[in-house]
């Protein structure tokens, strides 16, 4: 294959390009569709609950306005007829904590509620272990091992007596199993506890939470949640919709780590008629969302898992232990780093984004016909996990290697020369800008010189941040840059004669 730039690949690198290329194609083949649907706002003395009727309309643009005339009309007819608590389905839950961290899920916590990146948590976790206040961070488990059980007894004690909370030693089986663990333990408090003003306002954040969900699962009071779901119909019609909700009834662990996302309600009684306001809502199907670092995240852990769930499964586990997941605990962080630095990925607000050179490289593996997706991944990882369990010999894999990849050096295939796409226009010269590992530069540099580093006071310029300054001549101001004493400072960046400089007004 010709190339201007280099296209790293690895069994960890292109699973991860694959799947945030995967996502990219259905965003952009997704096909929106147009619908009505009616909701009411019910009024039940000073609260307020939104619902939306079951069914819904598609709409049609040349029949959008019959189509509205016609559900103005129905609803006319339905403030007409009473809406009615048809049923209530009412069922006490003991609710349980989630369980103890593994670096994935703490990862994918400081993401989801504070969009720390995952490379960031594990700086976080790395210096909190040296510092003796949690324990080894690399980890892909969950549990602590029957061993284990006398020291954490000991925290427990010294927590009770200094901080007087209400936690027990437990010895369930939801936080101590032996065949859940492969190497290290699930990441906890020690018992050694940070001084006033030792840690960052960001370490902070990162032990709280890891204490906190310590406390939760050695909370002594269980906790205990009312869950409603409250049937409604208007009568003589097909007009039904639910309303669930929730109410606290002991507290327990929720007193350490509130995770409750059900909204609470207001009580309702069977047979109420309701006081409701209906209204015509116009609505769209969304397309997927972008990829986010967390979702990657739990990609690498079970590659074959449809569904979104931070907490590790029993499937997960078994998938860990077969040696099916992509990449380990330690190195996952690394890797999107890595595809960020070699141009395949960009973050975009939070989120994952192919480039023009991504979407290259899977196309030309794709052409070439070069497996190195997460099925390929999975058996390869499968078969280190048969050697550490001396089910295979080293040698049994070397040979199918080499094999494998005298089929893929025999393949010749014309493939097109690839160039990066042009990211702007040049602000000496007109010439294209174009990306290489180290900086954007002008095709014509070496006559007029201009180009622009990929890092620049400790902050990683992305192709949007150059996109914004080629066109505007400056950026708005951005969080991330460090001073040489560490300091870290908000600024712009500005185009000033000809030569990108900070601007910090």
């Amino acid at each position: 294959m010709k190339t201007k730039d280099k296209f790293p690949v690895g069994r960890v690198i292109v699973p991860t390009v694959k799947f945030i290329y995967d996502r990219e194609m259905e965003i952009k083949n997704f096909k929106e569709k147009k619908y009505f649907q009616i909701e009411g706002t019910i009024t039940k003395g000073d609260k307020e609950v939104k619902v939306e009727f079951d069914e819904k309309y598609d709409i049609e643009e040349n029949k959008k306005e019959n189509l509205k005339k016609q559900l103005e009309e129905k609803i006319k007819d339905l403030k007409g007829k009473n809406t009615i608590v048809k049923d209530i389905d009412e069922k006490e839950i003991v609710k349980k904590p989630k369980k103890l961290f593994s670096l994935k899920t703490i990862q994918n916590y400081m993401f989801n509620k504070y969009k720390t990146k995952l490379s960031k948590t594990l700086d976080y976790a790395q210096t909190l272990y040296e510092k003796t206040y949690t324990t080894y961070p690399r980890t892909n488990s969950e549990y602590l091992t029957n061993e284990e059980k006398e020291k954490i007894s000991k925290i427990i004690e010294k927590i009770q007596k200094n901080e007087n909370k209400d936690i027990i030693m437990k010895e369930d089986k939801r936080i101590f199993d032996n065949t859940k663990v492969e190497s290290h333990s699930a990441i906890i408090i020690t018992g050694i506890v940070p001084k006033n003003g030792e840690l960052t306002e960001e370490e902070n954040k990162f032990y709280l939470a890891i204490k906190n969900r310590f406390l939760a699962n050695f909370c002594r009071e269980e906790c205990i949640v009312n869950e409603q779901t409250i049937k409604i119909e208007i009568e003589n019609t097909d007009f039904k919709t639910k309303i669930k909700g929730t109410s606290i009834k002991q507290k327990g662990y929720l007193q350490f780590e509130n995770d409750l996302t059900e909204k609470e309600i207001p009580n309702f009684e069977k047979g109420e008629i309701l006081n409701i306001d209906f209204k015509i809502a116009e609505k769209k199907t969304s397309p997927p969302g972008k990829v986010t670092e967390a979702e990657l995240n739990n990609f690498y852990e079970n590659p074959f898992k449809k569904q979104e769930q931070d907490e590790t499964t029993d499937e997960d586990y078994i998938a860990i232990m077969k040696g099916t997941e992509i990449g380990t605990v330690a190195t996952r962080a690394g890797i999107i780093e890595k595809v960020k630095n070699d141009g395949y990925v960009i973050s975009n607000k939070n989120n994952l984004q192919i480039t023009d050179k991504g979407i290259k490289l899977i196309e030309v593996l794709n052409q070439l016909g070069i497996n190195l997706y997460k099925e390929k991944t999975a058996e390869i990882g499968e078969e280190l996990k048969d050697i550490y369990n001396n089910q295979k010999s080293i040698d049994d894999i070397l040979t199918k290697v080499k094999q494998e990849i005298k089929l893929g050096m025999n393949k010749d295939k014309e493939i097109e020369e690839y160039k990066s796409q042009s990211i702007g226009k040049c602000p000496i010269c007109n010439s294209n800008i174009y990306e290489n590992s180290k900086s954007y530069y002008c095709e014509n540099w070496k006559k007029c010189g201009f180009s622009i580093w990929k890092q620049i006071c400790g902050k990683k310029i992305n192709e949007l941040i150059v996109k914004e300054l080629l066109e505007r001549g400056m950026t708005q101001k951005m969080k991330g840059f460090k001073s040489k004493s560490g300091k870290k400072f908000e600024a712009g960046l500005i185009l000033e004669d000809n030569k990108v400089k900070l601007k910090f007004e």
